[in-house]
Order: structure tokens, then sequence, then C-alpha cells
């Protein structure tokens, strides 16, 4: 049972560490410094951009409306990984 103190210590330290993090990005977003210059913005994203986040959103909607194709194809890369080591 010790292992589990060990574990949940473990824990605590990490979410410290987390809320350490993340509060000063909380703290950078919406409470700039004073001497912070505003930063103008830069428009739209350029054509290639624009490509890649279509193809990166595509390829997400296709693994999600078929995963067993995707799954058939881990699976038969992980076997032949297998076979390969």
């Amino acid at each position: 049972q010790h292992q589990y103190y060990f574990l949940a210590v473990m824990a605590l330290i990490n979410v410290a560490i987390s809320a350490f993090y993340y509060m000063s990005l909380v703290r950078t977003m919406y409470f700039p410094a004073d001497d912070a210059e505003e930063v103008p913005a830069t428009g739209a994203p350029g054509l290639g951009a624009q490509a890649i986040i279509t193809l990166c959103v595509l390829g997400v909607f296709w693994i999600g409306l078929y995963p067993p194709l995707v799954i058939e194809w881990a699976n038969t890369a992980s076997q032949y990984l297998l076979t390969i080591l």
C-alpha cells in the first residue's frame, strides 16, 4: 500500500507544477504587462497554410467517419514492425 502513497505524492507534485505553469499563461493572456506594446494583426494565413489546415481537418473527419479502416492499417503496420524487431 505504500506504493499508492508514493503515486499520490507524485500526482500532487505534478498538479502543482502544471498549475503554476498554466496560471502563468493565464496571467500573461489576460493581464498583460504595462510596458507591453500592441502587436498588429497580420491578417489571414497564406494559401499554403490554408491548404494544410484543410487537409488536416479532412483527415480528422475521415479518421472519425471510417475508424475500422484506420485501425486495420494500424494493426497491419504494428504486426509488420513486430516481425522486423
